[in-house]
């Protein structure tokens, strides 16, 4: 049987206790000195995919990268404040950046008709799923296929749907699920607390499934 999102019951669900940083409300600007810039490049841009990427292109799925601007990441922060209800909505400039950047991912994503994983340098938008209609339809579409429901059954329904829903066939799709997602918003942030050295970058893999 078919269910909606909100009647899911996860009250059973023991979460793992996590602590956010939230750096979308007003501050002050930060100045970051040589040091601070340097331990950022060590600790977190290091380990951006693009930089070790060559290290196992040939052991993994085929990649495509390309740049994501300053204002690009402005204009997706603040349609992630739009969701999130901190302001009612995103300005005309930003709606044009984000419509060119969907005809950016439109172009590349395009090379994958069976579809594509689409990320950050940083993290992928992976926690959007669980806010995403589509995640309710993929988990319906899921437990229809099975001959009998018990907790486990559903358990792994759910799992397959949330992954299943991370797959995109345009930009459009692509850009839904950074648009939600906290993980997307808070490594935005943080880059842009260091302009001088911000190379993010839109990465779109091929969709293998598993």
């Amino acid at each position: 049987s078919s269910i909606k999102a909100e009647d899911m019951d996860l009250s059973k669900v023991k979460l793992r206790s996590t602590k956010t940083n939230d750096r979308s409300g007003p501050s002050t600007k930060v100045e970051h000195n040589e040091q601070s810039v340097s331990q950022y490049k060590d600790k977190i841009h290091a380990v951006n995919l693009e930089n070790w990427y060559d290290q196992i292109k040939h052991l993994t799925f085929e990649t495509q990268f390309f740049p994501l601007s300053i204002p690009e990441a402005q204009a997706l922060i603040s349609s992630y404040n739009v969701y999130k209800g901190k302001k009612p909505a995103t300005t005309e400039s930003e709606n044009q950046i984000l419509d060119a950047l969907e005809t950016k991912l439109d172009a590349v994503i395009k090379d994958y008709p069976e579809g594509a994983f689409v990320r950050l340098s940083t993290r992928s938008p992976k926690d959007a799923t669980l806010v995403a209609d589509l995640t309710t339809n993929l988990y319906n579409e899921e437990l229809s296929k099975q001959p009998k429901l018990d907790e486990n059954v559903r358990l792994t329904c759910l799992i397959e749907a949330t992954t299943q829903a991370l797959k995109v066939k345009n930009g459009k799709e692509a850009l839904t699920l950074i648009k939600v997602s906290e993980r997307s918003n808070e490594d935005l942030l943080l880059g842009l607390e260091f302009p001088t050295s911000w190379d993010m970058q839109v990465i779109v893999r091929r969709w293998e499934t598993m």
